[in-house]
């Protein structure tokens, strides 16, 4: 059985690309999709179906998951990346896009006023938080779907971190790094792990009642200086024992200790019901993966199911990702299996999977309108799903040629000028 295992891990580990993950995304993709149609027919027709109500906030978690892997495999087969070609290639695959559709909606609601949405009015407050992604929550951004691009941009921010080198020298990274902690003590939370800054200012979290975008930003600064202090210190610690015990010990080689981070950030992020739970367990799984230490996964499933017993956190949609995707080596030698011509669907899928997230903000409200003017009490449930899907897929991939393909192209042109 082992031998099994190890032999699917090493076919695994040794694929530059992998369909699966594009099929995971897909999966993720058209929940979203399909939870946000029904929500939208149910909406301009008053039923209450909920063939996909339940099952699709499961999207969002599978694309986290998704990236905290893929974002790890990056890096270690392009070990020569450094901070900022990691940070602008990540910024040009999301912001583009994102601010074009951004500049379009706003204009459309100046434009259009209560024709677009009755519930949607322009003040610089709302202007200002939707740069951010509404700092994820749905009420602080115009495009609403954005939220789940703020937990996504955060990972990026702090991974982007473990990129920068310390100064050189064991003690002068270990200085610094030490500086870096304390100086995060002044911004409101005191860091990353802290609830109070100097002069015992909170943390300011979006959902904190009344937070202002500079307090959140405060914060947010805050973390990423402990981070990158923490990051210092972290690297000074193998050389550390490596003067004292004279060898490089089993523990602190690099691979170690960024399982033993990963496995304890994910327990940790699990345990507080954050959605960074997904970013650090696709993280683990990839550096278990790498090593073939399938077992330790195991460990760590069932450690995450006594946390839900004794904690009386009954999270089992995130259990439930974390285990299917336990067998995505499996499912990689199955795509072995698959038609080339569903293989270039799948990919085109992939491809196009970011424009679609964000252009159905646009498509669905759009079409119910066009939908219930024509049709009016005569809408039916799949003829609306099958079509509001078309018209979907349809504009995205005209926005997809027109905006995000041109303008990442741009950005790319503009990088290696």
């Amino acid at each position: 059985m082992i031998n099994k295992i190890n032999a699917y891990l090493s076919f695994f580990n040794n694929k530059k690309y992998l369909l699966s993950f594009d099929i995971a995304r897909g999966l993720a993709l058209f929940l979203i999709l399909f939870m946000h149609i029904e929500a939208g027919f149910n909406s301009y027709t008053d039923n209450s179906f909920t063939n996909f109500l339940y099952i699709g906030p499961f999207g969002v978690p599978i694309f986290f998951f998704i990236s905290g892997f893929l974002i790890f495999k990056s890096l270690n087969d392009n070990p020569n990346k450094n901070f900022f070609n990691f940070w602008y290639k990540r910024s040009i695959r999301l912001l583009p896009l994102y601010y074009s559709l951004l500049i379009i909606y706003i204009i459309c609601i100046y434009v259009f006023s209560e024709n677009l949405n009755n519930f949607q009015e322009l003040n610089l407050s709302k202007i200002l938080s939707s740069l951010f992604f509404g700092f994820g929550r749905l009420d602080k951004t115009y495009l609403s779907a954005s939220w789940a691009l703020w937990p996504e941009f955060a990972f990026y921010s702090f991974t982007s971190l473990l990129l920068i080198k310390g100064p050189k020298g064991i003690f002068k990274r270990l200085f610094f790094g030490l500086i870096l902690i304390g100086s995060s003590l002044i911004f409101p939370g005191g860091g990353f792990w802290g609830n109070f800054g100097a002069e015992r200012i909170e943390a300011i979290k979006p959902w904190t009642e009344g937070a202002s975008s500079t307090g959140i930003l405060l914060t947010c600064f805050g973390n990423l200086i402990f981070v990158l202090g923490t990051s210092f210190f972290l690297q000074s610690l193998p050389n550390i024992f490596n003067l004292i015990f004279k060898n490089e010990r089993f523990i602190f080689k690099k691979d170690n200790i960024l399982i033993l981070l990963t496995f304890i950030l994910s327990s940790y992020f699990y345990l507080n019901g954050s959605l960074y739970f997904y970013f650090a367990s696709g993280a683990l799984l990839f550096f278990c993966f790498k090593i073939k230490n399938f077992q330790l996964l195991l460990y760590h499933f069932l450690l995450l199911i006594l946390i839900s017993k004794f904690s009386y956190i009954n999270d089992i949609n995130s259990l439930t990702i974390y285990f299917s995707f336990l067998f995505i080596p499996l499912l990689e030698k199955l795509t072995l299996r698959i038609n080339s011509i569903f293989k270039r669907i799948i990919k085109f899928f992939s491809k196009i999977s970011y424009t679609i997230y964000l252009v159905q903000i646009f498509t669905i409200p759009t079409y119910f309108k066009i939908a219930s003017f024509y049709w009016r009490d005569n809408l039916l449930y799949w003829n609306s799903f099958i079509n509001c899907i078309l018209f979907t897929i349809t504009l995205s991939y005209i926005a997809w040629q027109l905006l995000e393909k041109p303008l990442n192209k741009l950005f790319l042109c503009f990088k290696n000028n």
